[in-house]
């Protein structure tokens, strides 16, 4: 998938409200599961809790992108 697809798709992604938990799958196979993200203009970052950097990922490493339903808490 080329770069600006994927940019595409995480730009559209990250404007839902609430934002969607991802898994993102690496060029190496990897796979990273992302719950705290944020759109950069040139990859993904992923905070701690403690608003602490977990990892930054950059658009080129991506393949693929699963987008995992986020449940609400009923009030």
């Amino acid at each position: 998938m080329p770069d600006d697809s994927i940019r595409n798709e995480l730009a559209r992604l990250a404007a839902l409200t609430p934002k969607p938990h991802i898994g993102v799958g690496l060029v190496d196979r990897n796979r990273v599961r992302l719950l705290n993200w944020t759109l950069l203009a040139d990859g993904l970052l992923e905070r701690w809790p403690s608003g602490s950097t977990r990892y930054l990922i950059p658009l080129g490493q991506i393949v693929l992108i699963e987008v995992q339903e986020t449940v609400e808490a009923a009030s």
